[in-house]
């Protein structure tokens, strides 16, 4: 009977320790920090872009009206 007691204190012994599932939290957290420091990096690539782009069809309209090749 010292094999099951031994078998049942340590079946108690792994149900009171901390599960896996506690560590959803922190995991979650920094799932949430990198998605949004992936969306400003998209945001800021976006606006560099397109006043890069502006900038271009601006010049290409003004060498246009101008009749000159400016860009």
């Amino acid at each position: 009977m010292d094999i099951f007691n031994a078998a049942k204190g340590l079946v108690i012994a792994l149900r009171s320790r901390p599960s896996v599932s506690d560590e959803r939290g922190a995991s979650a957290v920094e799932y949430s920090i990198l998605v949004s420091l992936i969306a400003v990096a998209i945001i800021l690539g976006a606006l560099f872009l397109g006043t890069s782009t502006n900038d271009k069809y601006v010049c290409s309209k003004n060498s246009i009206i101008a009749r000159a090749n400016q860009c």
